[in-house]
């Protein structure tokens, strides 16, 4: 492989270099190399973002599920590709590029729309200690893209910054074969494992407990635009009478918003293994993109969570939940209800009672599709998809925190 490859337009800015295996004879660390300190600490820089064109934010607002549904085939129709690539050939399936402005080397998987990216971000100017590593895709044809940051801390971390890189690409390509369940479970141990080919074996990787869920969300968001193929995968996986695919936005500019009590009515954590973790949404925020994305100036940007459940007895039941979320100011409850037989229903109240299944036990659910609420002055929207007979026996809750909803 050499740079008189031609990259899509979109990917302009960047040339091929090689391959993986030709970035590892670039980065790799020495057989006789010695760390100064073998703890390389992984934290997430904020919550994983997403990139909403201006059509999609819109279709949002008015619960518009023939526009989303559409955009989502397009992602997946752009994303399949490379999620396929990575099965079959696992870290080959990167590209080793360069950005042209620059210089700097990183990974990228692609089709003639869609790309998705490893890669380093602009650090501090002599802070040798830090890495912020950032992971994404970007479907050029919506027009929509997901992303976050991680931060690598250790005294060597700018100094091995392309090896690190490489580890960091082939531990999404474990993911992306091996399953999301990883990334949660087990993401220390895949980023020992991958070490050792890249040089950086004397090292030990440390996701603090309290911040694993972050951690796990940044690497893995890279798998899909709007979580798109997130579904595929789960469904390969599960064969759940019911599921709920829910997405809570926040578009406050001046709280945090988080989790402080959650009910699940024969639900779990969809996949293997999975357990429900308290979550906390930043206040809106840009997301840190690399220099070579395109971004349409009209796009919003949100900070976002998602939640994945199926029902946990598969025979003649269905599946419901319910989560108290808060902030400094204000709280509410939201629930959903998908009962074997009967319609799938929504609903949402404030300020919070404080105790979810007191608040899903409450008989007072919504007969539409989408409603809103006031917290203290702010709007909150929440929405279905439909009350009966959705494809694949996926329902999908979308909570938006500052906005509302037609």
């Amino acid at each position: 492989m050499s740079n008189t490859i031609q990259l899509p337009s979109f990917l302009s800015n960047l040339e091929v270099v090689g391959t993986y295996n030709d970035a590892l004879e670039r980065c790799r660390v020495s057989d006789d190399f010695v760390a100064n300190n073998p703890e390389v600490t992984i934290t997430a820089v904020g919550s994983p973002g997403a990139l909403i064109p201006p059509q999609l934010a819109k279709a949002y607002a008015q619960n518009d599920q023939n526009t989303i549904n559409t955009v989502q085939q397009q992602n997946y129709s752009d994303f399949e590709p490379i999620r396929k690539n990575f099965e079959n050939v696992g870290v080959n399936a990167w590209t080793y590029v360069r950005d042209r402005e620059t210089g700097q080397h990183f990974f990228i998987s692609y089709t003639d729309h869609a790309v998705t990216w490893v890669c380093p971000l602009p650090s501090e100017e002599n802070d040798s200690m830090h890495l912020v590593m950032s992971f994404g895709s970007l479907d050029q044809a919506t027009n929509q893209s997901t992303c976050g940051s991680a931060l690598f801390t250790n005294d060597q971390a700018q100094e091995l910054k392309d090896a690190f890189v490489a580890l960091a690409a082939a531990a999404v390509a474990e993911l992306f074969t091996g399953g999301l369940t990883l990334a949660t479970g087990a993401l220390s141990t895949i980023l020992v494992t991958c070490a050792a080919a890249v040089g950086l074996g004397a090292f030990a990787f440390i996701i603090p407990v309290i911040g694993a869920v972050a951690v796990a969300a940044v690497f893995v968001v890279g798998l899909a635009v709007g979580a798109v193929l997130l579904f595929d995968w789960l469904l390969s996986l599960v064969m759940p009478d019911f599921f709920f695919k829910c997405l809570v936005f926040n578009f406050d500019t001046t709280r945090d918003w988080w989790s402080c009590s959650h009910y699940f009515d024969n639900g779990k954590i969809a996949g293997k293994d999975q357990e429900y973790q308290e979550f906390t949404i930043p206040k809106k925020q840009v997301p840190q993109l690399p220099p070579w994305i395109p971004v349409d100036p009209e796009s919003i940007t949100v900070s976002y969570v998602e939640i994945d459940m199926e029902n946990e007895s598969k025979f003649m039941e269905g599946l419901g939940f319910a989560i108290s979320m808060a902030s400094e100011g204000g709280s509410f409850d939201f629930a959903g209800d998908c009962p074997y037989a009967g319609a799938t229903v929504i609903k949402a109240a404030s300020p919070s009672i404080g105790d979810a299944k007191t608040y899903f036990d409450k008989d007072d659910w919504w007969d539409g599709l989408s409603g809103n609420i006031d917290v203290n002055g702010m709007p909150v929207g929440i929405s279905l998809n439909t009350h009966h007979g959705a494809d694949k026996n996926i329902y999908a809750v979308n909570v938006f925190i500052g906005a509302q909803v037609n």
